[in-house]
């Protein structure tokens, strides 16, 4: 398989697998019984697994060409933020088919999208209240009594309950693929890494806008390429970090415009929709609503919760 810095194999076949996935959800018709309902998530502090356990399908809303940020202007003033404009204009125009949406009250844009969003777009919101402070044994209490309404929400929308069973596998199933995730991105602490950052935040990608059971199937042809081929770089090349928000669809402009040349490699990262998105690598303990409490409360996923040091 072809190896070069910028448009890789590597990334022309994650790209294909995340446009075989889209195109077969938008193919799918509850008609022929094969439909399942696809719920869009706007940040990392959402329960997925919870979306998963009723038998739907979760889908990262991660849209940013500038057209649909124009669209979404006329929800927004003109300094809101271009993520958020970007992805109101995709579902405002229909470019991503969700049945709901769930959000976490993160920063003071992602709550006011989902408000819009259930107001103006008439799509189903579900909201967990994430407490500010990832500390605080009181906020702890209140974030599970969240996660508890939640189930009940999304399991009535469904028509289908949330059995704690059903919930610890699809917690198992997310950890064990975002371990074997990191697994591959560990490769790039050698000397000479074995994927760029470009790939490597394809694959993370991949893991955020993928079912568990779509991504278990492809994910063994990427890492035998990863393995079995050489390091995309000839020499030691200068060790980046990139670091900010959110990386839309179209953003991979910026990651290819760093390592194109093949002197800079981006070998860490401290964006929304990098690394984080794996999680880290406590134990998870056997009840499925404290292990939502590890995942999505005492990590701290967000500049937004506290404390942030």
């Amino acid at each position: 398989m072809e190896n070069t810095i910028g448009h890789s194999a590597l990334i022309e076949l994650i790209r294909k697998l995340r446009e075989d996935y889209q195109s077969g959800l938008s193919g799918c018709s509850p008609e022929k019984g094969e439909y399942h309902k696809i719920v869009g998530t706007l940040c990392l502090s959402a329960p997925v697994e919870l979306i998963e356990a009723v038998g739907a399908v979760h889908l990262r809303l991660l849209s940013a060409k500038p057209e649909a940020e124009l669209r979404g202007g006329r929800f927004l003033s003109s300094d809101a933020c271009s993520f958020c404009k970007s992805i109101l204009g995709s579902l405002d125009r229909g470019e991503v088919h969700v049945d709901a949406v769930l959000g976490a009250t993160t920063c003071d844009q992602m709550r006011r999208n989902l408000e819009i969003i259930t107001r103006d777009l008439g799509i189903p919101v579900f909201i967990f209240n994430s407490p500010r402070t990832a500390e605080n044994p009181i906020s702890r209490d209140f974030a599970r009594r969240e996660f508890l309404r939640l189930a009940e929400e999304v399991s009535s929308w469904a028509g289908t309950a949330v059995e704690p069973r059903r919930l610890s596998e699809a917690i198992r199933r997310r950890r064990e693929l975002s371990e074997r995730i990191k697994s591959l991105c560990g490769l790039n602490g050698a000397e000479l890494p074995r994927m760029t950052g470009g790939e490597y935040l394809a694959l993370i990608q991949l893991f955020e806008t993928t079912a568990a059971d779509y991504l278990e199937k492809h994910l063994p042809e990427i890492e035998k390429v990863v393995c079995e081929r050489r390091s995309p770089w000839g020499k030691k090349p200068l060790r980046i970090a990139l670091l900010g928000s959110c990386m839309g669809e179209s953003d991979d402009q910026i990651v290819e415009l760093i390592e194109e040349s093949g002197r800079a490699a981006i070998v860490y990262d401290a964006v929304c929709t990098g690394s984080r998105a794996l999680g880290d690598e406590t134990p998870l303990p056997g009840d499925p609503y404290d292990a939502l409490l590890s995942i999505h409360h005492d990590q701290v996923l967000c500049p937004f919760r506290l404390p942030h040091d």
